[in-house]
């Protein structure tokens, strides 16, 4: 950069006006160039530190896809079906929070008189203020609008759908202090019914949503169900993953049987995404850092029709 700059210098003691000119605008290039660096280095210093503090990223386990069941004909035993549930984005309602923390803030009256040296002035002034609060009024209160709206929005949606649900204060809670940036679950594994009710519906509030996630389904019931085994809930990880995550959607494992046997195939890898949260833990943005890998299919020589005869 030094060199650079006694070349600038040593090309304006030239006798040459144009070339005095090209000089002159690379010089002053460099003062510009400078000057962002001072302004990006120093001057804003500390409001990306203060950018920074305030956000912070989450991170949610994607369960993948498991694999088919087949038998020796490619006759489906165990597969997947997909379930839905109406959701409700809880950092979609920031907005109406803060609308139903003013309406429900109490207000008070004040009546002022004129200043002691205005004595002849009986004239008094009127004007509305919020009443003071002490922090622990203030958040019941808040917690109080926060349930409002939420409340208000899930009955909405259980008429319009003809599905009445309620929502639990407590559960409202916990879920709005432990898992804010994730969706919040208000009907689970609907009908098709409820789900053509809910997409026909062209006017449902902010923040509400359709979460598909897959579940194991067996077409054939109970067929074969002492070789298939079963699933449970698992939220551990599988070798080779992430073994830490501050979010995990639910996932399951093979408890017996060929679900069991063949559980690393069938499973699959998880992937994995960052959430962006601010200060308040209401979600910023989202990216997938992971792909998911869906499950493999596992080929039985079972013949189902001899099983089924059986």
């Amino acid at each position: 950069m030094g060199d650079q700059v006694m070349l600038v210098f040593d090309q304006l003691k030239k006798n040459d006006p144009q070339l005095r000119l090209l000089t002159a605008g690379v010089l002053l290039g460099f003062c510009v160039l400078l000057a962002g660096l001072w302004w990006v280095q120093i001057v804003s210093a500390q409001d990306y530190q203060q950018h920074l503090e305030t956000q912070a990223f989450r991170t949610v386990r994607i369960p993948a896809v498991r694999g088919k069941i087949l038998d020796r004909n490619g006759i489906t035993i165990a597969e997947n079906a997909p379930i839905y549930s109406v959701s409700l984005y809880l950092d979609d309602l920031r907005d109406k929070f803060k609308d139903e923390y003013s309406r429900l803030r109490p207000m008070q009256t004040v009546t002022n008189r004129a200043p002691f040296w205005k004595f002849w002035d009986h004239a008094r002034s009127v004007r509305t203020t919020r009443v003071p609060l002490k922090k622990d009024q203030i958040d019941a209160l808040t917690w109080e609008a926060r349930y409002n709206v939420a409340s208000n929005i899930v009955a909405k949606i259980g008429s319009e759908l003809r599905s009445p649900v309620s929502l639990d204060y407590k559960d409202f809670v916990r879920h709005y202090e432990t898992a804010r940036a994730l969706p919040y679950p208000i009907l689970s594994n609907i009908d098709p019914d409820v789900v053509a009710r809910f997409e026909e519906q062209s006017t449902s509030p902010n923040g509400v949503d359709l979460e598909v996630q897959s579940a194991r389904y067996y077409p054939l019931q109970t067929t074969a169900a002492h070789l298939l085994g079963h699933l449970q809930a698992d939220k551990s990880s599988a070798e080779g993953e992430e073994s830490y995550y501050d979010y995990r959607l639910p996932d399951y494992r093979g408890i017996v049987g060929i679900e069991y046997g063949f559980d690393s195939a069938l499973r699959g890898h998880a992937g994995g995404k960052s959430i962006l949260v601010n200060n308040q833990g209401y979600r910023q943005s989202e990216s997938v850092w992971e792909p998911v890998e869906p499950g493999s299919n596992v080929v039985l020589t079972l013949d189902l029709h001899i099983q089924q005869g059986a």
